[in-house]
């Protein structure tokens, strides 16, 4: 395959290895071949060049794990990943030379260039089909201009045309011109892709109608005199049609709330009622990169744990793995605060067990007749052992032991965390495992990969952006509508979780989301565009505390400056520093 030079930062002297990846579901043809420009400029190249976005996708949502959950309330750093750690804890001197900062940089940019060539050359060609492209493209160039504008804000490289060769002059633009490219595309998106697709994983009208309700949201977080810009008159018209485009996808369409939380997440349940939009993986090689021959990601990693020892002893708790199918391999790179496993009511929200896990049993082989880290917590039909319990709350010494005597052991929150939340120095290797990434459709107990699809847009976050649009829109009431449908597949009492007017606030509707989104790689934007990310970092997560205002914005990645032929022009964010 040939290689197809990007400007993968404005600068950028990488070359992006053009795939015509995708799952089987999404398209049927040799995903394989030569491409170079002349080819690309053509039907059969337009049609290959698309899906080569879907693929780039599979970079960005790996990114995002850094990108997307850093610094926050609900996320903190592990022990294995420096970047979570200088990232997590707002360590402003070593971002600029991170990895996560740089590799977000080139994905994003390379994608960019790529998709700017594509509309290009659709503005001469025009073929059965190229409409639906041109949706599919705008909608890609929509959204990784949001991920860059909201990241670097005006120190981001503004690339307003494709190029072949390596640029070395830096373009910096006001936040809204950024928004008025994203506005247009997105707009395209919205008149051109199908109402549904045959091939799952394709983007639709009513993905681009989700995503701009995420992209409304964002830009109502600037001043009014960017929104203006922008081509808004008030932010109250961004949050009107917020409003609108959310009750078009929550009523018009073919989606529906599962009615099991923990569901949604489910490997086996791919392509369900609730996903609007997700990023495909496969384990076919035909449909995966030489730089990418798994054709996976690691997401189900990362927040998993030691979960074969006792944060309480320290112990290895008898009959436990240290890797297993069902149960995850261990990386130890992310856990949840202390603030964000309490913001579950157990008792009473069923999504507390479809994002935390609390026990784990013994694992029962059923082919093998024996327990094994191949195996499932079931044996003849029944659950197994309890081996370990990390309950939500703390426990006491008797508690302990009581549960010592039945061969349970037992951490509860206080033998992971301080009183103040900051996690002990040995439990960060010990702690709950945030669940929705796990894949026990691996092969092995240690598979780095996962093949498992990552949700992008569901309908339960278009719930959450219609209350938001309608709080700030002084529509209390119906906010509280929204969360209160929302929270129905959530209650295991009918009549709990209810919702009254009284309770809405900003701060209510970032733990709701904290409570239905948590883990799903978006976090730092939300907190970021509602301005909320100090306060709220420093209130609620102890690791936090070098948090500034100028973590509103991503550094400039140092090897991105180091390019630049126009350093008085093109320059660090503020606060960062530079060579």
């Amino acid at each position: 395959m040939k290689a197809f030079k990007y400007i993968g930062s404005k600068i950028a002297i990488s070359l992006l290895i053009l795939s015509a990846s995708s799952c089987s579901d999404l398209l049927e043809e040799e995903p394989k071949g030569m491409i170079n420009e002349t080819f690309l400029a053509t039907e059969s190249g337009l049609k290959n060049l698309v899906i080569s976005q879907y693929f780039q996708c599979r970079n960005i949502v790996e990114d995002l794990r850094f990108t997307g959950e850093y610094p926050s309330d609900i996320t903190t750093y592990s022990v294995n990943s420096v970047d979570a750690i200088e990232i997590g804890s707002g360590n402003t001197s070593n971002m600029p030379t991170l990895g996560a900062f740089s590799l977000f940089w080139r994905h994003l940019y390379a994608g960019i260039n790529n998709m700017n060539f594509g509309l290009e050359a659709l503005e001469t060609l025009s073929f059965n089909g190229s409409e639906s492209i041109k949706g599919e493209l705008s909608f890609f160039r929509a959204w990784y201009n949001l991920l860059i504008v909201e990241s670097w804000g005006a120190g981001a490289h503004y690339a307003e045309k494709s190029t072949n060769t390596i640029l070395t002059d830096g373009n910096q633009q006001p936040v809204e011109v950024f928004y008025k490219r994203i506005l247009s595309d997105i707009n395209t998106a919205i008149a051109t892709l199908p109402l549904t697709s045959p091939e799952r994983g394709r983007v639709t009208k009513p993905a681009a109608e989700a995503m701009k309700t995420k992209i409304l949201l964002a830009l109502a977080g600037y001043n009014q005199s960017t929104i203006t810009a922008a081509g808004y008159d008030s932010k109250d018209k961004l949050y009107t049609e917020v409003k609108q485009l959310a009750d078009n996808v929550i009523t018009k369409y073919q989606y529906s709330l599962l009615p099991k939380f923990e569901d949604i997440f489910s490997v086996y349940q791919e392509g369900n009622a609730e996903t609007i939009w997700a990023v495909q993986f496969s384990a076919e090689d035909k449909y995966n990169t030489s730089d990418m021959t798994t054709g996976g990601h690691g997401l189900h990693r990362y927040w998993v744990g030691n979960y074969n020892r006792s944060a309480r002893t320290g112990q290895i708790v008898p009959r436990t793995y240290g890797h297993s199918i069902f149960y995850g391999r261990e990386y130890r790179h992310a856990m949840m605060t202390r603030y964000f496993l309490k913001l579950f009511n157990q008792a009473e929200d069923s999504r507390t067990e479809g994002t935390i896990q609390t026990v784990w049993r013994a694992l029962w082989s059923e082919s093998l007749q024996k327990e094994s880290d191949v195996g499932l917590p079931v044996k003849n039909g029944q659950a197994t052992d309890t081996l370990l319990f990390k309950p939500l709350y703390d426990v006491d010494e008797t508690m302990a032991q009581a549960f010592a005597k039945r061969g349970i052991a037992v951490d509860g929150l206080n033998h992971i965390y301080d009183a103040d939340g900051t996690p002990k120095p040995a439990a960060r290797s010990w702690y709950h495992t945030m669940t929705k990434h796990l894949d026990p459709s691996r092969k092995v107990p240690k598979e780095e990969a996962s093949h498992k699809d990552v949700i992008m847009l569901r309908l339960g976050e278009i719930y959450l952006n219609a209350a938001e649009a309608a709080f700030n829109l002084n529509d209390k009431t119906a906010a509280a509508d929204y969360i209160d449908r929302l929270r129905v597949r959530a209650r295991k009492t009918p009549g709990a979780l209810a919702v009254k007017s009284a309770d809405i606030s900003l701060d209510f509707l970032l733990d709701e989301r904290a409570r239905e989104l948590g883990g799903e790689l978006y976090r730092w934007f939300d907190l970021k565009r509602t301005h909320k990310l100090v306060e709220r970092s420093k209130a609620y997560n102890p690791d936090a505390k070098g948090v500034l205002a100028i973590h509103e914005l991503r550094p400039v990645p140092q090897s991105e400056l180091d390019k630049v032929t126009n350093r008085n022009d093109f320059v660090q964010n503020p606060g960062y520093p530079t060579k």
